[in-house]
């Protein structure tokens, strides 16, 4: 729900906050931003081949609606499903060594690469069931959303796709979609929630926590709809064809407004709730049984990540006495 070099963003007067969020993402008067459109037009403009991005971005539900929205999301529910044994499996031998590894003593650690990311890594791998090779290049997918990346850096994500279609056959094109989903919210919303944990319980030990039953932060910060007819929300015209940024996580949100919007809403709920949810539960449980205090070291956000909110480092202090 981003922008490509080709593109034009959401004025911030078109930012749209609750409670018309929920309305907007399930009316039919608003269709998704369509990136694969986007890459089309610059494939044109440029001369440069994106066919193998594209093929990966019309697979994408966030930015699909109507029929081959219902179809992918159909195909991909399958899929979870299929796998799902294999990704409860894969959360929790990973957590497992995690959390002894890092929390059993004393010592430093980056909650974004030493534990989110192993973790997504784990857990991805359980979907595709391929090599870390695929994994690497799937992990590199979000990036095509930024609207900073370089022709160059798309380029080689398009080869990088084009390969492994080449290596695999075109099943897996939905298989890297279904997975690119969660690379960012996943490892950005555990990371950035762990860590508001860490603030709020210091000087605690660490089995004393609680996670709560939801993600306390989400990476993804809104998503845009553009308008298909011209229509008023929350006393304001929209006209056909306007981009409205929908905010769906905010300071200015309460937390019951930030938590009913973490998954998403309307057609658009999050594939991953269900393994997000039992990772979150499971580390909860799991914490219990290391008696270490954790103490916030330094935040590293990325820029132009948009419309992730990314952690680069999230590093904190582990004390076992």
């Amino acid at each position: 729900a981003v922008m490509t070099p080709t593109d034009k963003p959401a004025s911030q007067s078109n930012e749209v906050f609750c409670p018309y969020v929920k309305d907007i993402l399930a009316s039919r008067a608003f269709h998704p931003y369509r990136m694969a459109d986007q890459y089309e037009q610059l494939q044109q403009t440029s001369g440069i081949d994106f066919s193998s991005c594209i093929r990966v971005l019309k697979l994408l539900p966030v930015f699909l609606d109507g029929t081959p929205h219902k179809s992918i999301r159909k195909q991909m529910a399958l899929r979870m499903q299929a796998t799902k044994a294999d990704q409860e499996a894969a959360v929790i031998a990973q957590l497992d060594v995690l959390l002894a590894r890092h929390f059993g003593q004393s010592g430093e650690i980056d909650l974004v690469d030493d534990f989110a990311t192993p973790l997504w890594r784990s857990l991805s791998r359980s979907i595709l069931q391929r090599d870390d090779a695929l994994l690497n290049v799937v992990d590199d997918i979000p990036l095509l959303f930024f609207a900073s990346l370089s022709l160059n850096k798309r380029k080689q994500i398009n080869s990088a796709i084009t390969a492994c279609i080449d290596k695999y056959g075109d099943e897996i094109i939905i298989d890297m979609a279904l997975a690119s989903l969660g690379v960012k919210p996943f490892v950005g919303s555990l990371a950035l929630s762990f860590y508001d944990a860490i603030e709020k319980n210091c000087g605690r030990l660490l089995g004393t926590y609680t996670l709560g039953e939801k993600f306390g932060k989400s990476s993804l910060n809104f998503v845009d709809r553009i308008a298909s007819q011209s229509i008023d929300v929350g006393g304001k015209t929209y006209a056909k064809g306007q981009r409205v940024r929908c905010v769906t996580q905010s300071s200015q949100y309460s937390d019951t407004e930030n938590t009913g919007l973490l998954y998403g809403a309307g057609n658009h709920i999050c594939l991953g709730k269900a393994i997000a949810q039992f990772a979150l539960t499971y580390l909860n449980n799991a914490c219990k049984q290391y008696p270490c205090v954790i103490t916030p070291v330094s935040v590293h956000m990325l820029s132009d990540q948009e419309p992730f909110a990314m952690p680069k480092h999230l590093r904190v202090a582990i004390n076992v006495n």
